[in-house]
């Protein structure tokens, strides 16, 4: 059967996303004809569209790369021109779409694009769908909705299709059948990822391998060694998905071994130079499985790699792991630096103290740390933001980096902003949350919120005597467009520095 992928992306990042290299994974076994259609390579008229890269750079986030010309594909042509002329010369029998939120405008134009003579079979999955399922219903765009892990779902659609199974048979799936729609049993939560497939990756093309890391050009591989997350944020969609499945075991691994095999045999098959390991916690094995973890990959594979933690899961003796390992950074979640925000808004229990420790462990052992900071919060103060600054000022993460908080549907928190009428009109748009905040809130402007976002960099790179300045840079006057050009020249001249001296 011929099955087509779509990846609805707007923003070029050299990523390959873990679920449709996971169910391209599952058809390949079966010796299916896959395809991918990546939306983020043609011309997006949609009102939102920004280069990622160049936002970054402006928030001094990203020092500037000189990509291979094959990293910078792009096609002078519309996404659903490109798309309907992809189906009419493929001629798939399934099309099959994985999108989180944002992206799903696309998506919507993708399939209102279709000419319903030749509409092939269309599927939907991700977490949209299970965030926002009844609108994904009453759209009635799809004739198959997951609402649930799709390796399984994705299977009994094939065969759905091919006639060698019954709609009511297929899992974790909601069916239009006879114009009405019919939600089909949910499956427990898979507990053995070692019996999953290997990562597909033959579906892409060569630019998704390549992304910059600290001026360097590298061959990246993306892998998830665990799925789920202990913590119960409410900002968090991973919050949401447990309480669907009503299963408490919120994260399960793949073993040692299984990891390293896999990512051992696509190092070599992708000449891979770099690993990002996506966990939403690497941190959170075991001190012994973690040891055996590393043990393995530094024996086997000993590429630089990335990850992700949370300041609660870093010990000592968890640290001491990493000396012998090739670790290049790790990104830790502060959110915010206020302990009322993350106390009593975002239900993520870590003190101040130990972000400062954790940091101060991390850096000690030679591993560059970057912390993700939310700002527009509900019910934040500019005084609440002026403790996230100082936060990262006293823990000295080798970059702060800030982005908008975003009210995802189907989050408590999310929801939460609809309720109280927090959130902007911006449906149909797409967003890039490091330049565009959707919530208004009465207890601070916009223009004081976006001040302080424009400056983060600047606080966090200049020394605190020069605040006052700092302050003259937040106002959006002439005097402030001024400094604010000024100072960010001053700080992109010594990131430029520094990177020429560790090149």
């Amino acid at each position: 059967m011929k099955i087509l992928f779509v990846y609805p992306e707007f923003e070029k990042g050299g990523f390959k996303p873990m679920n449709i290299s996971l169910l391209s994974g599952v058809l390949n076994k079966d010796k299916h004809s896959l395809r991918l259609f990546d939306t983020s390579m043609y011309e997006i008229p949609i009102s939102g569209r920004v280069n990622d890269v160049s936002v970054a750079e402006e928030l001094l986030i990203y020092p500037p790369t000189e990509l291979p010309s094959i990293a910078n594909k792009r096609i002078n042509k519309r996404f659903d021109v490109a798309f309907i002329e992809t189906l009419n010369e493929y001629e798939p029998e399934l099309v099959a779409f994985s999108t989180t939120t944002i992206p799903y405008v696309i998506v919507e134009n993708l399939v209102k694009a279709i000419d319903l003579k030749n509409r092939p079979a269309l599927a939907i999955g991700g977490i949209h769908a299970l965030a926002c399922t009844k609108e994904v219903v009453d759209s009635r765009l799809f004739d198959y909705i997951c609402i649930g892990e799709g390796e399984e779902a994705i299977s009994g659609i094939v065969e759905h299709i091919a006639g060698n199974r019954a709609s009511k048979d297929i899992p974790n799936v909601i069916v239009k059948e006879n114009g009405e729609y019919v939600q089909n049993k949910i499956l427990p939560l898979l507990t053995n990822l070692d019996e999953l497939p290997y990562y597909d990756w033959s579906i892409y093309e060569e630019y998704h391998f390549w992304r910059p890391y600290q001026g360097t050009a590298y061959r990246m591989g993306d892998f998830m060694s665990s799925r789920g997350c202990s913590y119960k944020c409410l900002f968090c969609f991973y919050d949401t998905y447990f309480e669907f499945y009503e299963d408490e075991k919120r994260i399960r691994y793949y073993s040692p071994e299984r990891c390293i095999s896999e990512m051992d045999e696509l190092t070599k098959r992708y000449n891979l130079t770099f690993w990002k390991f996506h966990d939403s916690d690497f941190f959170l094995r075991s001190e012994e499985k973690l040891g055996e973890l590393l043990e393995l990959y530094n024996t086997r594979i000993d590429l630089p790699f990335v990850c992700n933690t949370n300041a609660n899961t870093v010990t000592n003796k968890k640290v001491a792991l990493f000396n012998n390992a090739n670790c290049k950074s790790v990104s830790m979640g502060v959110e915010s630096g206020s302990e009322r925000i993350r106390n009593e808004v975002l239900n993520k229990r870590v003190k101040n103290e130990k972000i400062i420790e954790s940091i101060a462990l991390l850096k000690d052992a030679g591993i560059r740390v970057c912390t993700s900071n939310m700002l527009g919060l509900p019910d934040e103060t500019e005084d609440d933001i002026r403790e996230t600054i100082q936060l990262n000022r006293n823990a000295a993460p080798t970059l702060a980096e800030p982005t908008y908080f975003y009210p995802f549907r189907g989050t408590k928190l999310g929801d939460l902003c609809y309720e109280k009428g927090y959130v902007k009109e911006h449906k149909g748009n797409l967003l890039n949350l490091r330049n565009h905040c959707v919530i208004e809130m009465p207890q601070i402007s916009l223009d004081t919120l976006n001040g302080l976002f424009r400056t983060f960099p600047l606080y966090m790179n200049l020394p605190k005597w020069l605040d006052p300045i700092i302050r003259l840079a937040e106002n959006h006057d002439n005097v402030g467009n001024k400094v604010y050009r000024t100072l960010h020249q001053i700080v992109q001249n010594k990131i430029n520095e520094c990177l020429n001296e560790n090149q």
